[in-house]
């Protein structure tokens, strides 16, 4: 819930596609950083984020698609 509370922050709204997908490319980015793979937990929390912005541009696409 924190999680969908902060996008809607960030992101302007769960709509917002455009910064969603410059979210997740910016999650990438992080993750491919070797120094972010000391800390355990800000991974976690990276990972999680990356999952629910993907879960998000998914369904965006599913409901486009079938329009």
């Amino acid at each position: 819930l924190k999680i969908v509370n902060e996008d809607l922050q960030i992101e302007g709204g769960v709509f917002d596609y455009d910064n969603l997908q410059f979210s997740i490319n910016e999650i990438n980015k992080k993750l491919q950083d070797p120094s972010i793979w000391e800390e355990i937990e800000k991974i976690n929390k990276l990972q999680i984020d990356l999952k629910y912005k993907s879960n998000l541009i998914e369904s965006f696409k599913e409901i486009d698609n079938s329009y």
